[in-house]
């Protein structure tokens, strides 16, 4: 359905072409009004004096020449949509001029002892001019109104007055105006619905047209993006696969150590890309929704500076960020990772020199300026740096100067958090990135209480840990114990796990599951159950793989803590500390 705005310029667009054709048939009617004209000045020729009727057709010659220039000017000035109304009422004032001489054709030419001069004329401008008119002048409406009114109102005007029969053929040829009218609208209607649905269905091609190559283009970008992904996630996993091999082969321990620090690098860089890939799957999908808040933007610049201070250090390259008092309203977690990104990606660019972070105001908004020294960007591809996997400098694909996934977060980021990004760039000079952040109230932000830290290990805790994948289950349940985890209970299914803590009588520390599960179970149904036995809330904490929305959803909507595969080790024991230290937990009787 269409809007208000697209109906109006739809029915200019309508007018337009109906004008348009009004004026394309303008000399093939107007030379025929002329030649009956002069057909006309011959038949009535005895009627009246020579002089009054050439005077008569001379009239009619200059009011032709007059709409011939009109219609020439038209042609010449091809106008647009909002002044072509203007020339439809330059053609009805035309049509105008020819009906009056047309209606004063009775007081000049009808003999009161001829019927045949009545008859001829009433029939002339009645059947010929007016019947003429109508499937050509009708399509600007006014036109028709101004060239059949005065023919046949001057007419009625002669008749009325001669009176007698006279009158009878008066109010006939009246009645004959009113039909005519009538006709001209429906005419005039169908012509402008035709028109308007043939502009309907030009626009519905169009519509198809362009959703067809974004169809093909979607379709090529995701052949793309598989293709680059499978080729970087495969470098990694080759990796490790011979680096394993390697491992069973080495005896002594300084050498298997090196084997085992090239293993975590590899596996980083294959989670890092995970990772990365289920941050562009949650925004394509829908499943990350941003949580807008009143901040302070220094805390947040500050921790991005700290967490990129090094980095920039061991490229001998400075960073600085500028203090500011600004306070904001936006996503913290989702503006910092796509500030993150846009230093990150500054920082890798730029070999010499430095990365400045900067805040000014700009009319309502905050601006944040991440300025470098950097390579530059070509103009031409100033668009290119926002698609997946697309590095400019990096033609070899080393993962050591990053996954090209950062600036693509970004582009999808910024719609999200109404934080709109733009960038500024010189080839050998640096580019310049902002990000435009709404401004917030300082008296919404909320004081942060920090709990102390408790000095708590995974010594002697009791976990039980639910996964349908065997190998899942038994290196994660190996990983617990090398913490210092007393008792690991695994299973495979959240009934198993039930049925075992049941007669076992021990009360778990904390709970582990994966979301899905066999004979389509849930992991959330197993910590349920589980709570449910020790009439406790045990910190739980559930681990997916699964993207799609409603997964998402189902999962965010349990209020259980959520990891996606693979996850970082470091990040699953920090969870399970802080989770463990939070509760208390009591030795069941």
């Amino acid at each position: 359905m269409l809007n208000i705005s697209e109906d109006s310029n739809q029915e200019k667009l309508v007018q337009h072409e109906l004008i348009h054709l009004l004026y394309r048939d303008f000399l093939w009617t107007q030379v025929a009004s002329l030649v009956l004209a002069v057909i006309t000045v011959i038949a009535l020729w005895d009627s009246q004096s020579a002089l009054i009727s050439l005077g008569w057709l001379t009239a009619t010659v200059i009011v032709f020449v007059l709409r011939w220039w009109i219609k020439h000017r038209f042609q010449c000035v091809n106008p647009d949509t909002n002044t072509i109304q203007h020339w439809g009422w330059f053609y009805a004032a035309g049509s105008c001029a020819s009906g009056i001489l047309w209606g004063i054709l009775p007081w000049i030419m009808i003999d009161d002892s001829s019927t045949f001069n009545v008859l001829y004329i009433i029939i002339m401008e009645q059947g010929g001019l007016i019947i003429g008119a109508l499937g050509t002048q009708s399509r600007f409406l006014p036109a028709f109104v101004t060239f059949s009114v005065p023919i046949v109102g001057l007419m009625c005007a002669r008749l009325m007055r001669e009176g007698g029969e006279f009158q009878v053929i008066g109010v006939l040829v009246l009645l004959f105006l009113v039909v005519m009218l009538i006709y001209a609208r429906d005419y005039h209607r169908l012509m402008h619905d035709s028109i308007r649905r043939q502009f309907e269905n030009t626009d519905l091609i169009k519509q198809l047209e362009q959703k067809s190559k974004a169809v093909e283009k979607a379709s090529q970008d995701k052949t793309r993006f598989l293709a680059a992904a499978s080729h970087d996630l495969r470098q990694p996993h080759q990796a490790v696969g011979l680096f394993v091999e390697s491992l069973a082969c080495i005896e002594t321990a300084p050498d298997k150590q090196v084997i085992i620090d090239k293993i975590r690098v590899a596996y980083r860089s294959m989670s890092m890309l995970l990772d990365q890939l289920l941050d562009i799957s949650k925004l394509d999908t829908g499943a990350e929704s941003p949580q807008m808040v009143s901040v302070k933007l220094q805390p947040l610049l500050k921790s991005i500076y700290l967490e990129y201070a090094v980095i920039a250090e061991q490229k001998d390259l400075s960073l600085r960020l500028r203090p500011t008092e600004a306070v904001i309203t936006t996503d913290p977690a989702m503006l910092k990772r796509m500030l993150g990104n846009l230093v990150s990606n500054a920082i890798a660019y730029t070999s010499e020199g430095g990365v400045l972070i900067g805040v000014r105001r700009h009319g309502e908004v905050w601006r944040v300026y991440i300025w470098d020294t950097g390579c530059g960007i070509a103009p031409d591809q100033m668009e290119n740096i926002f698609d997946e996997f697309t590095q400019l400098h990096n033609p070899e694909r080393d993962q050591k100067k990053g996954l090209g996934l950062g600036l693509a977060i970004v582009k999808r980021m910024e719609k999200l958090i109404y934080a709109p990004v733009s960038v500024y760039s010189r080839v050998g000079k640096g580019s310049l990135f902002t990000v435009d952040l709404m401004q917030g109230l300082a008296h919404e932000i909320k004081s942060e209480t920090v709990s102390p830290q408790q000095n708590i290990s995974l010594s002697g805790k009791v976990l039980v840990v639910i996964d349908d994948d065997s190998n899942v289950l038994d290196s994660l349940g190996i990983l617990l114990k090398t913490w210092g985890c007393e008792q690991v209970f695994s299973f495979t299914s959240g009934e198993a796990a039930l049925i075992s803590m049941r007669a076992s009588k021990v009360r778990p520390h904390a709970i582990i599951s994966d979301y899905r599960l066999r004979d389509h179970h849930t992991g959330v149904e197993a910590i349920v159950a589980l709570h449910a036995l020790y009439d406790a809330d045990i910190p739980a904490l559930l681990i997916t793989g699964d993207t799609a929305p409603d997964r998402m959803e189902e999962t965010k909507s349990s209020g259980f803590a959520l990891m996606h595969k693979p996850v970082e080790p470091n990040d699953l024991k920090q969870f399970l500390i802080g989770a463990i230290s939070q509760t208390s937990y009591k030795t069941p009787d």
